[in-house]
């Protein structure tokens, strides 16, 4: 799955911006499990480095010295992949179909709204098609179903869970 779902060293923008790179956040959970699990926001390549996506827009409206008033907007954010609620919960779901019937999620990025303009990069909204069935046997598709219906624990080993 890193193949595509990676940043490489910040460079690109991980296939359907879903990062599944093995690196800490600041909250010490690694960044793949945030990205499965919670809502993102859009990113865009800005002179070779991912960050996070910008629009300038305006409303037509202009100050008393007349100029145009705009401020910065930033894209809805992308919806989690999975849902720590179960494997046949929607995210869920759509993630299995994802895997099971290549029903994907395409293009991820929103287009930019008549109003404003992309701020120092591309979003590269239209990704190419990628046929995901098959690429995860059905061990490892049950393996994760039973980690979502677990609730999606950090860490599954009851061992190591917090007292």
């Amino acid at each position: 799955c890193v193949g595509c779902h990676t940043t490489d060293n910040l460079t690109r923008i991980p296939a359907g911006q879903l990062e599944l790179m093995r690196q800490p956040r600041t909250n010490n959970h690694f960044k793949s499990y945030r990205e499965l699990l919670r809502g993102d926001a859009q990113q865009a390549l800005n002179n070779g480095v991912v960050d996070d996506r910008l629009w300038l827009c305006d409303n037509d409206e202009y100050d008393e010295d007349d100029n145009l008033i705009q401020f910065l907007r930033t894209p809805r954010g992308i919806g989690p992949t999975m849902n720590e609620s179960g494997s046949r919960t929607g995210t869920s779901t759509r993630f299995f179909n994802c895997l099971n019937n290549n029903v994907c999620r395409k293009h991820i990025g929103e287009p930019i709204p008549d109003n404003c303009e992309e701020v120092g990069g591309d979003p590269l909204t239209d990704e190419p098609d990628i046929d995901h069935s098959g690429m995860l046997n059905p061990a490892e598709l049950r393996l994760l179903a039973e980690w979502l219906d677990l609730g999606a624990q950090y860490y599954n080993n009851p061992l190591d869970a917090p007292n």
